[in-house]
């Protein structure tokens, strides 16, 4: 059988004005155990109430003046601003007015999902399926740092001339004192890979057992930060300041379940990965992971139920990397803390 669902969605905004989005999906039944599905879809983001009205507070950041040691169009656009040729920057940070911008618009995506459903005939409780996905981001919200701002400032006013009226320069010394770092609609991203899920639920002496195993293939993920920039192909590596894009992850849970008791075994798998800041031979890439958790739960009554469990049983260390900040590894990505145990009560209402 085919089947097909058409759906649109039409919002209106007092900040930013009305949007329309469409979903196109077909679900066809090959076999009675295997199933092909797809959806084409448009979406979009709203900006958080943080990134459009959110409070200014003031930070020393981290921000690098392109004006020393320049050369080429950014020596003479700097030239023209006053700053002199030998000009040195005084310190390493500078005084950053961080918060929301009531300018923000909303981000759009275009996405394509393609997959099978299997459901196998010859095994009760056996299933598995692919899908391919590829999401295209326009007009992402990004917040542009410090560096970046005096940097597309210098190397060409007229096109990025928000920038250069984003931050002042003392009258003599021509040292940035002060800068706006706002988040912008100024970003595209495009990612494209394979999800895969393998699941298998039985009994086994009146026991309730689940194996599950899911794993992505990233095949591309890159971006562009700001228009005219280049393109970063993000695939394998690990950035300072957006996480880490390894070719595979994967997470294996097993799972025993009893009328009053129930068990959870984890295994989470982060791929190899190499520093997007290159750097020396040590630290400059990182190994796969694997991470092991269980918890056990017992259930008092059909609201309250007791759970305990150890994360990072075998207090696996997060991998190094030099070129980083004073974590010296991918802090978004791999787990810091090491073995841990917990106690929680869980009571349902």
């Amino acid at each position: 059988s085919l089947n097909a669902e058409v759906a649109t969605r039409y919002a209106d905004y007092s900040t930013f004005g009305d949007k329309t989005t469409y979903k196109i999906g077909l679900t066809w039944q090959i076999i009675d155990s295997l199933m092909l599905r797809g959806v084409k879809s448009t979406a979009f983001r709203v900006p958080m109430l943080t990134e459009q009205f959110g409070g200014t507070n003031s930070e020393n950041l981290r921000t690098i003046d392109p004006c020393e040691n320049a050369t080429g169009d950014i020596a003479a656009n700097c030239l023209a601003d006053g700053v002199a040729v030998d000009f040195v920057q005084d310190g390493t940070t500078v005084l950053t007015s961080v918060g929301g911008n009531p300018e923000v618009e909303p981000e759009s995506a275009e996405t394509l999902t393609v997959g099978l459903v299997w459901q196998a005939s010859f095994v009760e409780g056996l299933s598995a399926t692919v899908d391919y996905f590829d999401i295209e981001v326009e007009e992402a919200i990004t917040s542009v740092n410090g560096s970046d701002v005096l940097k597309l400032c210098y190397t060409d006013p007229v096109a990025y001339s928000d920038y250069c009226s984003s931050f002042e320069r003392h009258s003599v010394s021509k040292q940035v004192t002060s800068l706006n770092q706002r988040p912008v609609n100024a970003a595209w991203e495009k990612v494209s890979g394979i999800d895969f899920n393998v699941q298998y639920q039985g009994s086994l002496f009146n026991l309730t057992t689940k194996v599950d195993l899911e794993a992505t293939h990233l095949l591309n993920h890159e971006n562009q930060p700001l228009p005219g920039q280049a393109v970063h192909e993000l695939l394998g590596l690990i950035t300072e300041d957006q996480g880490s894009y390894t070719e595979w992850r994967a997470n294996l849970g097993f799972t025993v379940q009893a009328e009053d008791w129930g068990t959870y075994y984890a295994i989470r798998y982060i791929g190899t990965a190499d520093d997007a800041n290159g750097g020396g031979p040590i630290g400059s890439s990182v190994p796969s992971i694997f991470y092991h958790d269980i918890q056990g739960s017992y259930y008092l009554t059909d609201d309250v139920s007791l759970s305990a469990g150890i994360d990072n049983i075998f207090d696996k260390k997060a991998p190094f990397l030099t070129s980083w900040n004073d974590a010296n590894t991918d802090v978004m990505t791999y787990d810091l803390h090491g073995r841990r145990g917990y106690v929680k009560v869980s009571v349902s209402f």
